[in-house]
């Protein structure tokens, strides 16, 4: 099992093991699983940007969204996920374009081997033109019928099953909990500071409580 990562962090469930993982495997089983909430917060970088005229360095936060699923909702996204990727695998040596896509894809390199091979390409077969698209917000502005039909092409389905109905759902209509709400929290917030690995909260508890389950992008309303 290649694809089920060990994951240490805490969340609204505890870490999952290969008995679960094995469990994941079965469509019947995914079809009913209920999600949970995933767990947001904003990442900083600092990122250094040099001008092109003066070559003066001027130091920028660029702030990161991320969010990160429960242990078990993230093997389960983990599985599919492994799925799809054998599936683009095929699918780019089918087209003649596997040495071409590098994004999102286990090639045993990192981002600065692919780019001094391009470099080096460049120089090499000079003049070319090297086209670069920086594009705001990509996963959170996607079209979800654009990609519920690319995802039935790749599968060769005419329909999704029960199963990747479900995984799709989840990922196109998911729902967060703030990290700092939690934080902020005089229970859950004390909780966090221990040194322990139990589960933060339960979707009931958090909800008797008064935490925000905020909608993702595509959806309009929040719920308690």
């Amino acid at each position: 099992m290649d694809w089920l990562k060990p994951r240490r962090y805490r969340h609204f469930d505890l870490p999952v093991n290969e008995v679960f993982a094995h469990k994941v495997m079965n469509p019947d089983m995914v079809s009913r699983h209920i999600f949970l909430p995933l767990i947001h917060y904003t990442k900083a970088e600092t990122r250094y940007k040099k001008c092109p005229k003066t070559g003066a360095r001027t130091i920028v936060q660029k702030e990161r969204p991320i969010k990160y699923a429960s242990h078990r909702d993230a093997c389960i996204l983990s599985y599919y996920a492994h799925q799809i990727n054998q599936a683009l695998d095929a699918r780019y040596k089918a087209m003649g374009i596997s040495d071409n896509v590098i994004a999102y894809r286990a090639l045993g390199q990192a981002n600065y081997n692919f780019a001094a091979e391009a470099m080096a390409f460049a120089r090499a077969e000079a003049p070319v033109v090297i086209l670069a698209f920086e594009i705001t917000s990509f996963f959170d502005t996607l079209d979800h019928t654009l990609l519920k039909r690319r995802l039935k092409s790749l599968l060769g389905v005419q329909e999704l099953t029960d199963d990747w109905q479900r995984i799709f759902r989840f990922i196109t209509r998911f729902h967060y909990v703030d990290l700092n709400e939690l934080k902020a929290h005089p229970v859950f917030g004390a909780r966090l500071r221990e040194k322990s690995r139990d589960r933060i909260a339960s979707v009931e508890e958090m909800k008797a409580k008064g935490i925000v389950f905020h909608a993702n992008p595509g959806m309009t309303t929040d719920y308690r």
